[in-house]
């Protein structure tokens, strides 16, 4: 004959298995809700909510529509497990909302982004689960979506200034467009812009600017200072902060001179197609901007690996906590994950041309 304990214990295992069953059950519940692109009534649904899925030349290709259509699945699925969790502490109705307002943005993100921007375009498998769950966890919380926006410094063929250069007004910009979007969906954000003042202590880059570590953190610092007085002039301290990049590794206990020195030599050592790919991609980018008109081909090579190696150096420490927007190349660069191992620390990628 079982004692009490025993007993007790089934019940509370009845128990857990009957509530997990129904939160499985209110999570498909929630799926169902959530936008989908899986048949022409979905599609015809979506147009009246005002979702773009024409273009000048009438229905998106067959090609670009299976994209858009996968990719929105990566989302809901993402929502779908996240919200049979969420429910264990949270009401229903609250997960629902947020699940459905999260995978609406997510969708307008795929299909009508702001000019200019590339979304988790290079590992969507891995960038859009991650993104589901910071806007609906955000959501839940009511709490700014967070947005780490790494920039280059003032240089101009590798001749360190101390201005906001290019990048850091583009930046700027673009963090507007994409608060625009968001405050659109009832979300906020914030974004946490941090200039490249690290590569100060990178030898490859001191090597090719003339600069000392010394006279590399005083320009960008300069540099900082002016960005934060632009922010202020545009009125936008509420959701955009500048500060120094380093500052950002070191909270984070990271040491960016040691994580950069170890991508670059696995990146540099790589005989993986992709890899290489990239490194031409960049190199010829670089060379159309005019950037390296000043290098031979050798030394052109060892800065775009040293650069790569900044952004996997830069991927790892955000790890997954922040959501990066990246203005600082013209095509989508995927080197931010170079350095990850598993999913949950890949952090998905906003690319700003």
């Amino acid at each position: 004959m079982r004692n009490f304990d025993e007993l007790q214990m089934e019940v509370y295992n009845q128990v857990g298995h009957e509530r997990a069953i129904q939160r499985e059950k209110t999570a498909r519940a929630v799926a169902s809700l959530l936008p989908q692109m899986r048949t022409v009534e979905d599609l015809e649904e979506l147009e009246t909510q005002g979702y773009e899925l024409r273009s000048h030349f009438g229905i998106l290709s067959p090609k670009r529509f299976e994209s858009d259509r996968v990719r929105l699945g990566f989302v809901n699925r993402a929502l779908t497990k996240e919200a049979e969790s969420l429910l264990a502490t949270t009401p229903a109705t609250e997960v629902q909302a947020a699940c459905v307002d999260s995978s609406r943005l997510a969708l307008e993100l795929l299909l009508q982004p702001p000019k200019g921007i590339e979304v988790c375009s290079r590992n969507p498998k891995a960038e859009l689960p991650q993104l589901a769950k910071l806007l609906v966890q955000s959501k839940l919380r009511n709490e700014p979506v967070p947005f780490m926006v790494p920039c280059c410094p003032d240089t101009n063929q590798y001749r360190l200034g101390d201005g906001l250069g290019e990048i850091v007004p583009k930046g700027l910009d673009y963090c507007d467009d994409v608060q625009q979007l968001f405050a659109k969906h009832g979300f906020k954000a914030r974004f946490d812009v941090q200039v490249a003042d690290v590569e100060g202590l990178d030898p490859v880059i001191l090597a090719r600017t003339g600069e000392t570590t010394e006279s590399h953190f005083a320009k960008t610092s300069e540099t900082i200072r002016k960005a934060q007085l632009d922010v202020a002039k545009r009125g936008h301290e509420d959701f955009i902060a500048v500060r120094s990049m380093q500052t950002a590794f070191t909270e984070t206990g990271m040491e960016y001179g040691t994580s950069q020195a170890i991508a670059v030599e696995r990146i540099g050592a790589s005989q993986d197609k992709k890899v290489n790919k990239t490194i031409d991609g960049l190199l010829t980018e670089r060379v159309k901007l005019g950037n390296f008109d000043r290098f031979d081909g050798e030394a052109r090579r060892e800065l775009v690996i040293a650069e790569l190696a900044g952004y996997a150096a830069y991927g790892a420490m955000v790890g997954g906590r922040a959501a990066i927007l990246s203005p600082d190349a013209m095509s989508a660069i995927p080197a931010y994950h170079y350095s990850l191992n598993t999913p949950e620390q890949f952090s998905p990628v906003l690319y700003a041309k």
